[in-house]
């Protein structure tokens, strides 16, 4: 089961305090299996994708029985949680929500990117003029997951007219804040983090360059 801080694959799952999940004892399900959750930053290998799991404090390298490597419609993704026996997963539990989009070259199909997440963090720089069209398509997709979406305007330092961007930004995405952050100069960095309370989970999602292993350092400390 996930517990303290892990960063990955643009997915980063925080648990502080005293939750439920954490440093508390594994449960153990039915004969020989216990949950535990993907992180997704293992290679594939010929019998079947491995995927690093995290058990407690301790990863895991554990493959997927014949059934689940079989289904193919609906491969594990980070922040998927699973029933593990031995090293060997068993099966994967329902999934409260699901970060997707649509896959290249098939119209009809959809691309899980991380599951089981509470915000989607829609990162937009203000690097250069936001496109009202592209913030459009990203809140979809995080609308879409089922998580709340927090709109997040990086690299403030780089514009004169960061407050009036922000205002524009507000009218165009209806129910989910906003919030005006820099890495630089540190803005709105404390009130993102109130948005990360303990026991949540972010998935981040934005173009190249919107600066979102420059905010993961940042909430990190590093």
């Amino acid at each position: 089961m996930a517990c303290g801080q892990r960063i990955g694959a643009r997915f980063c799952a925080r648990r502080r305090g005293p939750v439920r999940t954490a440093r508390k004892p594994l449960r153990r399900i039915g004969r020989g299996t216990l949950p535990c959750r993907s992180t997704g930053l293992a290679k594939g290998g010929a019998a079947g994708p491995p995927r690093r799991r995290r058990t407690g404090r301790r990863p895991l390298l554990a493959t997927g029985a014949g059934d689940l490597r079989a289904t193919a419609a609906t491969p594990l993704v980070t922040g998927d949680w699973v029933l593990l026996d031995g090293d060997l997963v068993v099966t994967r539990l329902p999934r409260r929500t699901e970060l997707a989009r649509g896959a290249a070259g098939r119209a009809a199909a959809r691309q899980v990117l991380a599951a089981n997440v509470d915000l989607v963090l829609v990162l937009v720089s203000l690097a250069a003029a936001p496109s009202p069209a592209r913030l459009d398509r990203l809140l979809a997709v995080a609308w879409d997951s089922g998580a709340q979406p927090v709109v997040v305007l990086t690299k403030a330092d780089l514009s004169r007219t960061a407050d009036s961007e922000r205002e524009e930004v507000a009218e165009a995405a209806l129910a989910a804040p906003v919030l005006l952050t820099s890495t630089v100069d540190g803005r709105g960095l404390a009130q993102l983090r109130g948005h990360l309370g303990p026991g949540r989970t972010a998935a981040l999602l934005g173009l190249s360059g919107a600066g979102k292993s420059s905010l993961l350092n940042a909430l990190a400390g590093t």
